[in-house]
């Protein structure tokens, strides 16, 4: 089964939608941003990057 990159983008803006605080809102957006690229990277890695100020 391929994955459907369409559904996990709607994932995400629903997530990115919710009442959630700016960091995780930030979180979502930049998530969405490497997926649309590369779906494979994990979240920890962007995780990571994110808060080491990698980006």
């Amino acid at each position: 089964m391929a994955m459907n990159k369409q559904v996990l983008m709607e994932e995400l803006d629903r997530a990115i939608a919710k009442a959630r605080p700016d960091s995780e809102k930030l979180f979502f957006r930049l998530l969405k941003e490497v997926w649309q690229i590369d779906w494979t990277v994990a979240p920890y890695d962007v995780y990571g990057h994110m808060i080491e100020f990698d980006i």
